[in-house]
């Protein structure tokens, strides 16, 4: 595996960006900013590419590992401010997601939608590093 670290690296440098032009995405939303439409489809496509290099990434470290120990396994070589940042976009998602299937106001979507690519962004990024 340390022949492909710098290749990993580049996946947690794309892991990153997705998760700034994520949460770029939305934060417009709620100001009910105009994204261009042919911008979104770029985002699950981008959660492929940098979340299957995570998933070969994560296959040893949770590999004899016990169901409640996996968690702390993916974070387990993860400085703590991308731990603290992965605490909080997961957080802030699922409190976004209920809240999009209260409010109906225009965008509402779109803000569910980013706030669960933010987590695969962060998820992937936090195994990548």
């Amino acid at each position: 595996m340390p022949k492909m670290a710098p290749l990993y690296r580049i996946f947690f440098a794309l892991a990153m960006l997705g998760l700034v032009a994520s949460a770029a995405v939305h934060v417009a939303a709620f100001f009910r900013c105009t994204i261009p439409a042919a911008a979104l489809p770029l985002f699950l496509p981008g959660i492929l590419v940098v979340f299957l290099p995570a998933i070969a990434v994560a296959g040893p470290r949770v590999a004899g590992r016990k169901l409640t120990e996996i968690w702390g396994a993916f974070f387990e070589r993860c400085p703590r401010w991308l731990t603290a940042l992965a605490a909080v976009v997961i957080a802030y998602s699922l409190l976004a997601f209920f809240a999009v299937m209260v409010i109906a106001a225009p965008g509402a979507q779109l803000m569910g939608l980013t706030a669960l690519q933010m987590v695969f962004y962060v998820v992937a990024a936090a195994l990548l590093h």
